[in-house]
């Protein structure tokens, strides 16, 4: 059985982006000539499903396997390291004569231990890096890509079809901005929200 875990954000981000289309649906599809600024035209929107381009596109698969690769070869120096120093640890042990000869393999282990602890966060943290790198460039050129097909098909507006992930509105026309009068309707009830 499938669990799924619903973020509230998420949820919240999605019924926000489903009022927000059901509203300009209204405000834009005025068939009586509708508000001065939009005229009577209508909002165009289309979707883009974010899971299937997670899915189904070769950039994205491209770099999970990049990031598969760059994890395992971390992986695998991290356990030849390992695995060395274990057989420093087993020479120790293997010397039944002298305490000294196996506090000198002891101390070596250590030594190299406390070299090999730092290294490996250093090379995680690196990996992390890259990973948020990549996925900033992935992020960025869906963006891009969306954009490309709002002004191809002229579009105002495109919705992520998947309302579970976090981007859930692609691209919006500067043409439906209503920010700057909210601002300013905002702004007026500032008396009321202060109390002063």
């Amino acid at each position: 059985m499938t669990e799924f875990i619903f973020s509230k954000g998420r949820i919240l981000g999605a019924v926000c982006a489903a009022v927000f289309v059901i509203i300009c649906c209204f405000l834009f599809c005025n068939k009586n000539g509708g508000d001065p600024q939009f005229g009577s035209k209508c909002l165009k929107l289309a979707i883009v499903d974010g899971s299937r381009i997670k899915k189904e596109s070769q950039a994205f698969l491209k770099v999970l396997d990049l990031e598969k690769k760059a994890f395992e070869d971390v992986n695998e120096k991290i356990r030849a390291e390992y695995k060395n120093l274990q057989d420093i640890l087993k020479q120790s042990k293997d010397l039944k004569n002298s305490a000294k000869a196996r506090l000198e393999y002891k101390k070596q282990f250590d030594q190299e231990f406390a070299i090999l602890e730092p290294q490996v966060q250093i090379e995680k943290e690196q990996l992390r890096k890259r990973d948020i790198v990549l996925k900033q460039r992935l992020n960025d050129a869906v963006l891009k890509v969306t954009k490309d097909l709002a002004k191809k098909y002229k579009l105002d507006i495109i919705l992520n079809a998947n309302v579970f992930e976090t981007m859930t509105v692609f691209f919006s026309s500067p043409r439906i901005d209503l920010t700057n009068e909210a601002i300013a309707l905002l702004d007026k009830k500032i008396k009321d929200i202060i109390g002063d």
